[in-house]
């Protein structure tokens, strides 16, 4: 049982350490100095290469694959001019994926990561209330600006926009709350496959997007609802009576609170939306909405013109500013339109092969894989570590049953 425990935190330590480093507020906003975060990566590889044990009849595959990957995206580099920052991260993202894919099975990375989303979700739960019932004193305490010069409220693992009216959205401990339902999804899609899965689990993370207000992560729950009423639990009554539940409860508070859902004035949930499609005047601009559309549009034009090594990853963000101002936020096409075919095929692949993994069925495999793309549809994570690791589990094959 110690043993068991201690490989827990092991493995929590480590996944826990790739997440903030991939997306956390203090990271991406480089208020931990950027020195600090470099290090923190080289130790985090020479801790994971030390732990491996690795079986020679199993490590060639694998190697073969990351190898492919590897050669693709130095070539794309190298043949594009395009060797940037994003681009060396993205190396380093591959490499960890494949040394902590080493050393832990899927199930037990499963588990791994829906015990940190648990911590912070109730985490940040809990500060949310705390603002919602102290405003004058949490809105001054710890404030940090962002890169972009607006002032937030940090508390290590929660962030918050300094005196956001109303109830304010759940940014949990990334940059924003768009960020925070990517990893959430990912979280609820790793409990509802389960064998066992946790009606508590279920509900927790349910909540917690639900206050992150991200029009995404709304459009992503209603994927999660259909699986539960017409996929692999449509006969399990206690996933179909919280269902029901849910959706009844979240109607009635779009109707109570429609400011927070359907306001046209402040660019609510849906209200830019709404704007988007009646309102010539913002429909012809560059917005949020039009930016969402184009980041997945363009990208796909420009693999089509560039289809073998793609533009490369300052090219792109030079031929996206037009259309979206330079925002790059589809990550499935941005692989395909920034590196070229063969990272792309491996990358989404991965998410194919996941999406099997976690349920065998056509429907399940359909839903689960319009989550994975859904959900990092509206970030950039095309050179996140957390995100290459998630996708890899799909294609590499596990060293180890279990590892202690």
């Amino acid at each position: 049982m110690k043993k068991q425990i201690n490989s827990e935190k092991k493995i929590d330590v480590i996944l826990f350490t790739i997440i903030f480093l991939s997306g956390s507020f203090l990271t991406s906003n480089d208020i931990v100095p950027p020195v600090v975060t470099k290090g923190v990566w080289i130790l985090l590889a020479f801790t994971l290469f030390y732990m491996g044990k690795y079986k020679v009849k199993n490590i060639i595959n694998n190697f073969l694959l990351v190898g492919t990957l590897i050669v693709s995206v130095g070539a794309s580099a190298l043949i594009t001019r395009s060797i940037s920052t994003a681009t060396l991260f993205f190396f380093v993202g591959i490499i960890l994926s494949f040394l902590f894919i080493c050393n832990w099975s899927f199930d037990t990375f499963r588990e791994s990561y829906i015990r940190i989303l648990k911590f912070l979700s109730i985490f940040s739960l809990i500060m949310m209330l705390l603002f919602i019932i102290i405003p004058g004193i949490m809105n001054n305490l710890f404030v940090v600006n962002n890169i972009n010069g607006f002032q937030y409220c940090n508390f290590l693992f929660f962030s918050r926009l300094r005196n956001e009216a109303g109830i304010g959205r759940n940014c949990g401990m990334f940059w924003e709350p768009g960020a925070f339902q990517t990893f959430l999804s990912i979280a609820l899609l790793l409990e509802v496959s389960k064998e066992m899965p946790s009606t508590k689990n279920i509900t927790l993370f349910i909540v917690t997007i639900l206050t992150t207000f991200s029009t995404t992560g709304y459009f992503v729950l209603v994927l999660f609802f259909l699986y539960f009423i017409f996929g692999k639990y449509k006969e399990k009554k206690r996933i179909r009576i919280l269902s029901f539940i849910i959706i009844i409860l979240v109607i009635a508070f779009m109707f109570l609170k429609r400011e927070y859902f359907f306001s046209i004035s402040n660019y609510s949930t849906f209200g830019k939306l709404i704007l988007y499609s009646t309102s010539s005047a913002y429909h012809n601009r560059v917005s949020s909405v039009s930016i969402r559309k184009n980041s997945i549009i363009q990208p796909i034009i420009i693999f089509l013109n560039n289809p073998i090594f793609g533009v490369g990853e300052v090219t792109f963000r030079q031929l996206m500013v037009e259309t979206t101002l330079g925002v790059t936020t589809c990550t499935f096409a941005n692989w395909f339109a920034i590196y070229g075919v063969f990272p792309g095929i491996i990358l989404v692949g991965g998410a194919l092969k996941l999406a099997q993994k976690l349920d065998s069925s056509l429907f399940g495999r359909a839903i689960f894989f319009a989550i994975l793309f859904l959900s990092t549809a509206t970030e950039n994570y095309v050179s996140s570590t957390i995100i290459c690791l998630i996708l890899l589990y799909g294609l590499l094959s596990t060293y180890v049953t279990e590892k202690c």
